[in-house]
């Protein structure tokens, strides 16, 4: 009877079990429910990509082109890559479809069906066969009647890899060690993203989930936006251009090219996503109406018509980047010396609340520069020297609560002058200012002189040493520097020409006055380095490239992208221990665990000890 009644219950047991198993799944696969335990939420979608994907109009397709096996140390990659996708997917509600494919599946069948046509086109060209119905070799067309050879089958598949790397999805290679065996994996891991009939977006390296939601919704809007964001950019020192040597592909170019140093970063960073207009802010060359952007990079002996523009600009609520310093140099001819720059903006910085210093900044947490040294044999030589006037903010001295400097590693501002905030003006403005690129406390500034000296390079006392603020973010309605009412500044310092009279004197233009502005809330970031985005700076410090274009598209395409780009894991370093702390937690693990472990042990073998001689004391006493 209790076996009978013992099976009863486990299979009653089995049975519920069962039951609810399935119906855990069920609502699992209704609701799909999650709890992404990461602080900064990385396993979940940001509610700026679902706002992105539910703007959407038409289908999206996502295809991960990914092996099946891959190499050492990326094993999980492709599970939590199609998890994380699928997730995308679903928040897209239908709009995004999203397929997996092993490359090599089509590699296999590309070749299947080239081997197929062969084995056709030889069996249609051979003569009639008068073997008997049973002979295999008219059954297997693999049989040596049609072998086909493993040179030409090697053939296709290397055509079907060259159409893929065409595509943008390359054949990669990973290194791993297994059985004291060094080898080298091939595998694929790309993801295309195809929006209608538009050039299809690909990424053709994709090996870590980090930024991978960033770079989806950043393809995607660029495949569904109809037209470019237009950005104005405007040159303040249109004499400061940089020499480039005869490009061979080129017949038609004769001799080097001149460019300005900032066309580098226009064309090759922004020109994909951005459409750059190059204006001169002269009255044939003025600032686009439909730019969202105006970028402001060297401002030097500007006319008072070119600041009252800019100064217009800004206080419609037209977002503005402002590459301003006091100072300029070539970062690969030092030797050249030091030029100074007039910004000319000043009386709109101290109209909205802070100022521009004149002087260096230097630091000792500084970047390097290459320099040529020759050595004892004749031979030139280049090596990195920490180099002074190149502050290198890193750590505490980037804003990691703001979407333009969070998740950023490190900036470097070349030749920079110090940003001075006035609290009062700001506050009765209305303007909030938020500091985004601060140097450390071992910084000081020095005086501008025409060439490097020992004064630059090394550090005064220590009372002179003190942070400097080099970037930071203004955001409010800018008032005008320009009263209403007063003369409009001609658009030359001679004054404006005017056309002839019939009689051939000229006529006397009107005198226009400064319109009255119903001003609008807008965005201005100040870089303090106008050498920030040139391309020698570019290509010395490409920490550089993400900071400003985390501002270009949060000014051109909104916010959205940036939250998305900052949604980065954070680094938490152990807090700072004392010897005894990290003692006591090494013997503790080591000793006091397994100590532990014992003594509760112990105890309750002593316990249950004293309960069976308690019960046996009990019964002899009972049954006598």
């Amino acid at each position: 009877m209790r076996r009978n009644q013992f099976l009863t219950r486990w299979a009653i047991f089995l049975v519920l079990l069962i039951g609810f198993l399935g119906f855990a799944n069920l609502l699992a696969d209704r609701f799909d429910a999650r709890i992404d335990l990461t602080e900064e939420s990385l396993h979940t979608i940001t509610t700026e990509s679902a706002k992105i994907l539910s703007d959407l109009t038409d289908k999206v397709t996502i295809t991960y082109y990914v092996s099946e096996k891959l190499p050492p140390g990326f094993q999980n990659l492709r599970q939590d890559s199609v998890d994380f996708l699928k997730e995308y997917a679903r928040a897209a509600d239908g709009q995004v479809e999203l397929r997996v494919i092993d490359p090599y599946r089509l590699i296999e069948a590309h070749v299947a069906a080239k081997r197929k046509e062969k084995v056709a086109e030889e069996g249609e060209g051979a003569p009639a066969d008068e073997s008997s119905p049973d002979d295999p070799a008219k059954e297997d067309p693999a049989s040596s009647k049609f072998d086909i050879g493993e040179r030409e089958e090697l053939r296709w598949a290397e055509e079907k890899k060259e159409e893929l790397g065409n595509q943008g999805i390359p054949e990669l290679r990973g290194q791993s060690i297994e059985k004291d065996r060094f080898e080298v994996a091939n595998f694929y891991s790309s993801i295309e993203i195809r929006y209608l009939a538009r050039q299809p977006e690909v990424m053709s390296v994709h090996q870590s989930l980090d930024g991978l939601e960033y770079e989806l919704a950043n393809r995607i809007v660029k495949l569904t936006v109809e037209t470019k964001p237009k950005v104005a950019f405007f040159l303040g020192k249109p004499d400061d251009v940089i020499q480039l040597p005869p490009d061979p592909s080129d017949p038609f170019q004769q001799g080097p090219r001149s460019i300005h140093p900032y066309e580098p970063f226009l064309k090759q960073v922004l020109a994909p996503q951005f459409d750059i207009v190059e204006v001169r802010i002269t009255e044939d060359s003025v600032i686009p109406e439909e730019a969202k952007l105006l970028i402001v990079a060297e401002p030097n002996a500007l006319t008072r018509r070119q600041i009252y523009e800019i100064d217009r600009s800004i206080a419609r609520g037209r977002p503005a980047i402002l590459l301003v310093s006091h100072t300029t140099a070539n970062l690969e001819q030092l030797q050249a010396g030091l030029t100074p720059l007039g910004p000319s903006l000043g009386m709109l910085f101290e109209k909205w609340g802070f100022s521009l210093g004149r002087d260096l900044v230097c630091s000792e947490q500084r970047a390097p520069v290459e320099v040529v040294e020759e050595t004892n044999f004749g031979m030139r030589m280049r090596r990195q020297v920490p180099f002074s006037l190149c502050p290198l903010i890193q750590g505490r001295g980037l804003n990691i609560e703001s979407p333009i400097t969070q998740g950023l590693s490190a900036l470097v501002f070349p030749f920079a002058s110090a940003i001075r905030a006035n609290p009062l003006v700001l506050e009765q403005n209305g303007i909030t200012f938020t500091p985004l690129a601060t140097t450390s406390d071992r910084t000081w500034l020095t005086a501008w002189r025409p060439t490097l000296d020992r004064g630059m390079l090394d550090p005064p006392g220590e009372l002179a040493l003190r942070e400097q603020l080099l970037a930071a973010m203004l955001e409010g309605t800018f008032p005008t520097a320009f009263e209403a009412g007063s003369p409009m500044p001609k658009w030359s310092p001679a004054g404006e020409s005017t056309p002839p009279s019939e009689n051939g004197t000229p006529e006397e233009a009107p005198e226009l006055v400064v319109p009255a502005l119903a001003g609008a809330p807008g965005q201005v970031i100040v870089i303090g380095s106008a050498d920030f985005a040139k391309v020698t700076a570019l290509r010395m410090y490409g920490t550089n490239i993400p900071f400003l274009l985390n501002a270009v598209e949060t000014f051109a395409l909104g916010q959205d992208l940036v939250k998305i780009r900052a949604k980065t894991q954070v680094a938490r370093p152990l807090r700072k221990s004392s010897q005894g702390e990290r003692n006591l937690a090494v013997f503790g693990n080591l000793l006091g665990v397994p100590a532990l472990i014992l003594f509760l042990g112990l105890a309750r073998y002593l316990a249950r000890g004293g309960r069976a001689r308690g019960y046996e004391a009990r019964f002899v006493e009972k049954e006598g």
